[in-house]
């Protein structure tokens, strides 16, 4: 099996998240992508996690879903998520969704690590 992400975790405990796909459309990689973010959610601490979309050109809707879920199970533990680098498609069908209020989201890495903060 290809390698989903890559994590780089910092010092101060923030992840980036860079998900290695071009493509998000397959029912068995949405899976295993979701487990694979699940996982970056550790059972201590507050979880301040960078998702990096850059090298991913399209994103299906049920991925979109997981996200949703995936943002939901940081905030119940209080922690920040942000979306980097989204590609003009998935940007914009987050804005047609009305999903783009929902998510943080960020050009580059040094501005989602600002938001997701020390």
């Amino acid at each position: 099996m290809t390698d989903l992400v890559e994590v780089i975790r910092m010092e101060d405990g923030r992840k980036i998240v860079r998900v290695l796909l071009k493509s998000v459309d397959d029912e068995i990689e949405i899976e295993n992508l979701a487990e694979a973010l699940k996982a970056q959610i550790e059972p201590e601490g507050i979880p301040r996690v960078v998702l990096d979309l850059r090298q991913t050109e399209f994103i299906s809707s049920s991925f979109i879903s997981d996200l949703t879920d995936f943002q939901r199970r940081i905030r119940n533990r209080h922690g920040r998520f942000c979306l980097c680098s989204p590609t003009d498609e998935f940007a914009t069908a987050l804005k047609l969704t009305g999903l783009e209020r929902k998510f943080q989201i960020a050009g580059n890495i040094a501005d989602a690590m600002d938001i997701v903060g020390a």
